[in-house]
């Protein structure tokens, strides 16, 4: 089975990587795609772990257990993870690890082609000699802690083999790329795989598990059914390696609605305001943001539509940042803004709840908050970037001034977290100046109803020697 890997070769960290979902199954499914495996610990690197896309970036891995692609009497493998693209790995020295490539390991010559072009090189040790192992935040390297199944289907896979299997999870989902085990599972959900093995079928159970044990190796097709859902997809390619496992995550939705209207105290229309939707529950994930975001419409209105079953929260900014220049501080449906005393929304599957109305308080006022950014010393820390969240939103975000200093309008009423990072190193890349190195300020809290036109940042490393 072939993954796709998505390399955005860009400055900037390496969140920017995308991988297929396939790319994070359990080592089962990845067995005869997996060139190389092996456990061992990280002793030495040139990365200075700063986030920004370098090349040459090495670590040094001894190793205590070779699986695949390793010779049994290799003591040491140098481990290139993906240096100068977005999919760099970061390993942390002193921890095991399950590493894992889908490339041979490469010899001197070999490895010497792995240099990136255009990267600013990371760190001045040059690479040790011996076998090199690209790795990845795509290949399925991690931690022995987090690894245990994996290490467990190895062994037995090389001592004493076992039938292979289908199993997976069917969730309440409606994107396989935003992949969850917070979504809510469906129990009772019909499976069937049509293959080289013929037909076999399976119910989920009351996690929304299903499994289609002794299975033979092959080509299968899963669909599902359920009653009241349909499947994100209408059905889903597997292809099961010999005493090896298929998995198959069903993401189901159903076609629920939710719609109402935001009026302003006046009870006039409050058009073009900012509308979400989120679970009640902390400890569920939210669909996609932009399914469950809207703004209204000239008449104040809004509709959700594809809204899974469940108890929601509604309301303007229930799940964004308030700006200072609209001045509507979140406001929960019917009309508070106080979290505890808003109502929730309950819908079972295919539900539409329609006539919600909120209704927005006065605006609110504006209050003028210098935050001051400074190093350990107490010297000032100026072109220091700030922002100012809401519930985890970004509601403003600058500079600091040649003092160290920003001022920032905010919302009367409105709790805000502050916080700020100080670059102090920049590299180039293409004739572009990017920034190669950071110190952080810890975050700083105000409170909604402080009288406080201050908050003072301390960035936590002292100031670099020019």
């Amino acid at each position: 089975m072939r993954y796709l890997i998505v390399l955005i070769a860009i400055a900037h960290t390496a969140t920017a990587c995308s991988c297929a979902p396939a790319a994070y199954a359990p080592l089962c499914q990845r067995i005869d795609a997996v060139r190389v495996l092996f456990i061992g610990a990280a002793v030495e690197t040139n990365d200075n772990h700063d986030g920004f896309i370098k090349g040459g970036a090495w670590y040094r891995f001894t190793v205590e257990e070779a699986f695949k692609g390793v010779d049994s009497g290799t003591k040491q493998v140098i481990v290139d993870p993906a240096s100068g693209t977005s999919c760099q790995e970061e390993f942390t020295i002193g921890k095991h690890y399950l590493v894992s490539s889908y490339g041979n390991a490469l010899v001197d010559q070999q490895a010497a082609a792995l240099t990136v072009g255009g990267f600013p090189p990371s760190g001045g040790m040059p690479r040790p000699k011996g076998l090199v192992v690209v790795t990845g935040v795509c290949s399925g390297s991690r931690e022995v802690g987090y690894a245990a199944a994996d290490i467990a289907f190895v062994r037995r896979y090389l001592s004493s083999p076992e039938p292979a299997r289908i199993f997976g999870f069917v969730r309440v989902h409606a994107d396989e790329w935003l992949w969850s085990d917070r979504h809510p599972p469906l129990p009772g959900a019909a499976l069937r795989a049509d293959g080289v093995g013929g037909v076999r079928t399976a119910v989920t159970d009351q996690n929304g598990h299903y499994e289609i044990p002794n299975i033979e190796p092959g080509a299968y097709t899963l669909t599902t059914t359920l009653p009241g859902f349909a499947s994100a997809r209408p059905a889903y390619a597997v292809q099961v390696p010999a005493h090896g496992c298929g998995v198959a995550n069903i993401g189901m939705f159903s076609d629920g609605a939710i719609e109402g209207k935001v009026v302003n105290q006046d009870g006039t229309p409050a058009k073009g305001v900012d509308v979400e939707y989120l679970y009640v529950n902390k400890e569920i994930d939210n669909p996609w943001f932009k399914d469950r975001s809207t703004k209204t419409n000239d008449e104040g209105e809004f509709r959700f539509t594809k809204v899974p079953p469940g108890d929601f929260l509604v309301g303007v900014h229930a799940d964004s940042a308030p700006t200072a220049k609209e001045g509507i501080p979140p406001t929960y449906w019917p009309g508070t803004t106080a979290i505890s005393a808003a109502s929730s929304v309950h819908l079972a599957a295919n539900e539409e709840k329609r006539g919600l109305l909120i209704k927005l308080g006065p605006r609110a006022g504006i209050r003028n908050v210098n935050v001051v950014v400074q190093w350990p010393d107490g010297r000032p820390a100026p072109s220091t970037n700030v922002s100012a969240q809401v519930n985890g939103k970004i509601a403003e975000l600058g500079k600091t001034d040649a003092k160290g200093v920003i001022t920032m309008p905010l919302l009367v009423g409105v709790s805000y977290t502050f916080s700020g990072r100080a670059f102090t190193s920049y590299g180039d890349v293409h004739g572009n100046k990017i920034p190669d190195d950071w110190v952080d300020t810890k975050e700083k809290s105000l409170a909604p109803d402080s009288s406080s036109a201050e908050v003072v940042l301390v960035l936590n490393k002292p100031r670099p020697q020019r």
